[in-house]
């Protein structure tokens, strides 16, 4: 789990790079955006500035070949008791059901579930960058990625949220599923 908070003046051109040194990691990772200040996509419709929509998270969540593997009733608790939170899927060429199983759950939620279908794998990097570059086109006020079998639960979602929320001066958030000696 990392959360990385963007600073003002950084561009959207830089979020490839941020989701990528995050991914390297191996572990779920959180973008917050400043919405007072943050350059997004550089001189974005003229104005050099984008209005973020400040109750919306969106979660990217790639996915290849995880039919079996998606706890689609994790994913509708989660939405039922969470309103502010959007996910955007990117099947990444899966070759099994995953896309009829995606369209499923946004049969479900149809304004807070949103799929990208790439036509080739290209693999968990580019997946994520892709769905990354996508959820900053809706303006939202976060950005994170998870991963489609929620090894980390998706509880921990808010956690993460609030703890960028709360601590203003952090940049760096970084969690591992991890067990320590003794518990």
């Amino acid at each position: 789990m990392i959360w990385a908070r963007v600073l003002p003046g950084s561009t959207r051109s830089a979020l490839p790079d941020i989701a990528h040194s995050l991914i390297r990691l191996g572990v779920p990772g959180w973008i917050r955006y400043n919405p007072t200040g943050l350059l997004i996509n550089g001189l974005a419709a003229g104005s050099g500035r984008i209005r973020m929509n400040a109750t919306s998270t969106v979660v990217v969540i790639p996915c290849y070949n995880e039919a079996e593997r998606i706890p689609l009733f994790r994913f509708r608790c989660f939405l039922n008791a969470h309103k502010e939170y959007r996910f955007l899927f990117v099947d990444d060429g899966s070759t099994d059901n995953t896309s009829s199983v995606l369209k499923c759950l946004r049969d479900d939620f149809p304004d807070r579930i949103s799929i990208i279908s790439l036509s080739c794998n290209c693999g968990k990097a580019e997946a994520v960058r892709r769905g990354m570059l996508r959820a900053l086109d809706s303006a939202p006020s976060a950005v994170a990625y998870w991963d489609a079998d929620l090894a980390t639960p998706l509880e921990e979602i808010p956690r993460f949220r609030n703890a960028l929320d709360q601590f203003e001066r952090v940049r760096l958030v970084m969690g591992c599923r991890l067990r320590l000696a003794g518990h």
